[in-house]
């Protein structure tokens, strides 16, 4: 062998040691790109699944939350109809008893009116006692007037009591 063509022997050796070499890096760094492509989709992987298990109980929580809620203000609803409907029946109640008032008191007012004008007047003694004598005569009209005077004071009252009940 010559020397030209054991110098290029040697070079195609070096040549090929040098490409065996760089392929064997190009194949250990595809390697380590595919391991590391396999644990970057792992780590995504992961980590979509920890979101959607996260957002799904987010979900139920708030799930249960607005449930809650809505219970509660359901529950609200209904003691706030209880109430409205304990008011209209009061109402009711508190208007009859206003009308009924109303009633006694335009009845007492009448019964008053008539004692007043019965102590203003002796008519109603006078059919009844035409023929006694003047001072037995003095004597009923006075006991009829305290009579009246007092069914004046106990209408009165309960008059000024309705009022005040009004």
């Amino acid at each position: 062998m010559n020397k030209t063509n054991f110098e290029d022997y040697k070079t195609s050796c070096n040549a090929a040691k040098e490409y065996q070499t760089i392929v064997r890096k190009l194949q250990e760094e595809n390697y380590t790109m595919k391991n590391s492509k396999a644990v970057q989709d792992e780590i995504l992987k992961s980590l979509n699944q920890n979101y959607d298990q996260i957002l799904e109980e987010n979900v139920i929580s708030i799930q249960k939350s607005l449930k809650s809620s809505l219970k509660y203000a359901h529950d609200e609803i209904i003691v706030k109809n209880e109430l409205i409907a304990h008011y209209e029946i009061e109402l009711k109640n508190l208007y009859a008893a206003w009308k009924d008032s109303e009633e006694k008191s335009s009845h007492l007012s009448k019964e008053l009116n008539y004692y007043k004008d019965s102590l203003k007047s002796y008519s109603i003694l006078e059919p009844v006692i035409p023929t006694l004598d003047h001072e037995y005569k003095n004597d009923v009209i006075k006991n009829h007037k305290k009579s009246s005077s007092f069914d004046f004071q106990y209408y009165q009252y309960e008059l000024d009591n309705k009022a005040s009940e009004i």
